[in-house]
């Protein structure tokens, strides 16, 4: 079954590293991304984004960079992992300012 848009987000339930993940899209704001880590976020997420984003731009390099955030590093290699499932190179900055 081939889903489009937030549908194709919508991961439903699966168990991720022991935890249950994340069921809803609650982590779209107005003008970002932001939730608590496996409430409103996980990786599956972060994963899914990265796919999306390299896929709706046609990139073909993302630049990676994430915060000081616990998560971040995590997050940012499933995010770096979806847009190569989608062709993209990374180009990884590390650490950088928001």
């Amino acid at each position: 079954m081939h889903l489009k848009g937030k549908q194709a987000l919508l991961l439903g339930r699966r168990r991720h590293q022991g935890r249950q993940a994340v069921s809803k899209l609650t982590c779209f704001k107005a003008y970002d991304i932001r939730g608590g880590s496996s409430v409103n976020i996980d990786e599956g997420i972060a994963c899914s984004i990265g796919r999306a984003v390299a896929q709706h731009f046609c990139a073909k390099s993302v630049v990676r960079g994430f915060d000081a955030r616990a998560t971040s590093p995590t997050f940012a290699a499933a995010a770096a992992r979806g847009a190569m499932d989608a062709g993209a190179d990374i180009l990884d900055i590390g650490m950088a300012g928001t």
